[in-house]
């Protein structure tokens, strides 16, 4: 009798019979079954249905047994090892620099065809996301060695150095065939190192600290790179180019505003002996992050920002300049007049551009300035810098790249090609292109070059914005007025009013009104919005402005700007909280606190109880909080931050026993909500930033309060 005719009679009810789906790649079956198989018997009992098939193998764990299968036209016995399912779910996971990864699950590899056990990226955080090692990612090696499960993977942390840079070999899950080696940056400090393991008998999942990247001991061993020669068919791109470098910039936490966490563009050596770097803020648009320069093409250092100006389109990194031995880098060079200010570019001057395109090679190109007009930029959401009170000019026929300088033929600098971050009206980040004058950089790089720190920035808390003679005679301005400014400003006579106020908390925000034409600073007549744009150093200046048709003379005190507005970072319950930031007074009527909600982490109690980014912090438990430290002196006092010391760890019973905190939040409409937020100290327990400008990144991590 063959096998159908027997099947039928002993299974008369049954319309069918199982056979193999697929087997598991790497699993025991792998290379015995095959797609299609149809299963006769098991250990010489005939199988039909899932329910004596589940029976047989649950009650097999470890154990081998005989299975008898149909293929083709003919039958098959084989022993197969019932493996333990246990044995390849995943259990334990390793949070790597606000990432984690874990090993590849059975349903996982089921899904894609690919084995278990691998490192399996769940979320890329900061560490693995600059090597865009992205989740669904598999890390095959790191730093070539051979990482094929988590053990493994940590070890090979374990050998790395701190701040360097090494290989990772990787697959996506979707392109399984097609491994990619890429470069990963080792910055493990800004994130906790631990592996967490599933308790089975409790269920919860106990953390242990891994051993992080060795820090480096002794001196960094100096790189000499030679600069490229440029064909003289580049001119005078020759001259720029020992002057230009590449920076990548990586964010590790969404503050300030921020949205995306990487970011790259050109920069321009303003001091080779000290070495500062200047950019623009599309580039480095926060202090808070790994900024790392590349040299010639060649040699890639790890840098640090030193200055952000509030007001202005571009940033200072700063270098070891020792580490680049003999490269032969040049200062950029200024053209003379252009960098004091007698100078500046206009419409219809002839201009060289050179760039730095997206694979970082040059772009040069003869052109002219087309138009010379103030920059837009619009109020971001969330609130993050922008840059006002400041002139660009656009080019004809600009080509693609994504940043340079606009020179003479003789390769001097007149102005810096830069990018200009902003928002359309959908709120999606958008960046144009501008030239902005090198005049601008003159106090900050002179203060800098002369060890002088920073230099002393002052500002009216005003965004300006330029209005034509015709609507100034409308709202009532004289016609002596009218005369003195055309006799002064014939090629373009203009004046600036109060567009906003970047505040509504300083004395200049509380004497200065939208709307306001300034006429006057300290008796002279205000041609440029560079003269009222940025302060430098007075702390009070006198005003004449246009008000309700009248004149009006004001006596205006400045408000002093840091060039690291930044100074602290708390982390609570998911929630980054920070001082509110310039940005963040331009768009409200008045701050209900000092402590502001910067950004919540999925699947945090912060973000999963209501707590959202642009919420202010004004009562824990109806006690009022006005600074950062009123707050994290409420959370220490009623013990609602874990850990409240580097070693303490939260017993299992406060595990288990759910803990809810009461707090008050106003968002920026003044609405005000109640919201109650679990404590959970075990999973994201309480930390802190502070800037340190003695730490390599000007950063230190606390982990704790």
């Amino acid at each position: 009798m063959d096998i159908e005719s027997k099947m039928r009679e002993t299974f008369p009810e049954s319309q069918g019979m199982l056979s193999v789906s697929t087997a598991q790649r790497g699993g025991p079956a792998d290379g015995s079954l095959q797609s299609g198989d149809i299963v006769i018997a098991i250990n010489g009992k005939p199988v039909i249905e899932f329910v004596s098939l589940e029976e047989t193998l649950d009650s097999s764990i470890g154990q081998t047994v005989h299975i008898s299968v149909w293929r083709g036209n003919k039958a098959y016995d084989m022993h197969i090892r019932v493996q333990d399912m246990c044995e390849i779910t995943p259990n334990r996971f390793i949070e790597i620099g606000g990432g984690v990864v874990n090993e590849v699950s059975y349903q996982v590899a089921r899904g894609y065809g690919i084995q278990t056990g691998g490192v399996y990226v769940a979320s890329s955080g900061h560490v693995l996301g600059s090597a865009s090692a992205w989740r669904g990612s598999v890390i095959v090696s790191v730093n070539n060695i051979a990482t094929p499960n988590l053990d493994a993977f940590a070890s090979a942390l374990s050998q790395l150095s701190e701040g360097s840079r090494v290989p990772i070999r990787l697959f996506s899950l979707d392109k399984p065939y097609r491994q990619k080696v890429v470069i990963m940056n080792v910055t493990t400090h800004w994130h906790a190192l631990r592996m967490a393991t599933r308790d089975e008998c409790t269920g919860y999942w106990i953390y242990r600290d891994l051993d992080p990247p060795a820090l480096r001991i002794g001196a960094i061993e100096p790189q000499t790179a030679s600069v490229p020669q440029l064909p003289a068919t580049l001119a005078p791109a020759h001259r720029v180019w020992p002057s230009l470098v590449y920076l990548d910039f990586h964010i590790p936490y969404l503050v300030d505003g921020m949205k995306n966490t990487q970011f790259a563009g050109p920069g321009f050596i303003v001091d080779k002996e000290k070495g500062y770097i200047a950019c623009d803020r599309d580039t480095v648009p926060t202090g808070v992050g790994d900024v790392y320069i590349t040299i010639a093409g060649s040699i890639v250092l790890a840098g640090r920002v030193e200055f952000l100006h509030p007001v202005y389109n571009f940033a200072i990194v700063q270098y070891d300049p020792q580490l680049i031995g003999s490269t032969p880098v040049e200062n950029i060079r200024f053209h003379p007049d252009y960098y004091e200010g007698s100078r500046r570019l206009a419409q219809g001057d002839d201009v060289y551009l050179v760039g730095v395109s997206a694979d970082q090679s040059p772009v040069v190109r003869r052109t002219e300035v087309s138009s010379r007009s103030m920059v837009s930029t619009r109020e971001c959401v969330p609130p993050r810098f922008r840059c006002t009170n400041i002139e660009g000019v656009k080019l004809h026929d600009q080509p693609s790249c994504q940043g340079g300088v606009l020179c003479d033929d003789q390769g001097r600098v007149m102005a810096l090609w830069v990018g200009v971050s902003s928002q359309d009206s959908n709120n999606k980040d958008v960046s144009t292109m501008s030239g902005l004058d090198v005049a601008i950089l003159r106090p900050t790089v002179e203060s800098l070059r002369n060890n002088q720190g920073p230099p002393n920035i002052r500002s009216l808390d005003a965004v300006f914005w330029t209005m034509r003679l015709a609507p100034a005679r409308t709202l009532g301005l004289s016609p002596e007025r009218i005369s003195q400014i055309e006799e002064h400003s014939s090629d373009n006579p203009r004046l600036f009013y109060v567009m906003g106020l970047s505040t509504s908390e300083s004395p200049a925000a509380k004497l200065l009104t939208t709307g306001d034409i300034i006429l006057e600073k300290n008796g002279k007549l205000v041609r440029d919005v560079n003269d009222i744009g940025v302060i430098q150093d007075d702390e009070c200046v006198e005003l004449v402005v246009l008000r309700d048709g009248k004149e009006v003379t004001l006596r205006v005190p400045t408000t002093g700007l840091n060039g690291m507005e930044t100074q602290r970072v708390v982390h609570w319950l998911g929630a980054l909280i920070q001082q509110p930031y310039r940005a963040v007074h331009e768009q409200v009527r008045h701050l209900p606190s000092g402590v502001y909600v910067s950004c919540t982490l999925y699947g945090s109690p912060a973000n999963c109880y209501g707590l959202r980014p642009g919420m202010w912090i004004t009562e824990v438990e109806n006690r009022a909080v006005k600074t950062i430290d009123e707050f994290v002196a409420i959370l220490k006092e009623l013990q609602l931050g874990w850990p409240e010391s580097a070693s303490e760890e939260p017993s299992l019973r406060d595990m288990r026993t759910a803990r809810y905190v009461r707090i008050t939040v106003v968002n920026k409409t003044e609405v005000t909500k109640v919201l109650s937020l679990r404590v959970d100290g075990h999973f994201w327990p309480a930390w802190q930033l502070i800037h340190d400008s003695g730490t390599a990144t000007g950063w230190k991590s606390i982990r704790h309060l």
